[in-house]
């Protein structure tokens, strides 16, 4: 089964944010609790973990994207 892995609200009064880092690659086995990417507030810098253990099959953001709370960014394939 897919799942996508969606932004977090990272923040309160956080709307946007923008990424600094693709951890994680395809193809990459995947655990819950693992980095997939980086991204940057005005105020902080927070890493993204999975929620869902699997392989990681699409990544769906770049460089410097900006993003916002609920969008989707990756698609881990859970094997069920």
């Amino acid at each position: 089964m897919e799942i996508q892995a969606v932004m977090p609200r990272v923040g309160e009064n956080v709307t946007s944010m923008f990424i600094v880092e693709l951890v994680a690659k395809i193809g990459q086995a995947i655990s819950i609790g693992d980095v997939l990417v980086t991204v940057e507030t005005d105020k902080a810098t927070v890493e993204v973990v999975a929620e869902a253990a699997g392989t990681l099959t699409r990544i769906m953001v770049a460089l410097d994207q900006e993003v916002t709370p609920g969008e989707p960014f990756a698609v881990i394939e859970t094997g069920e």
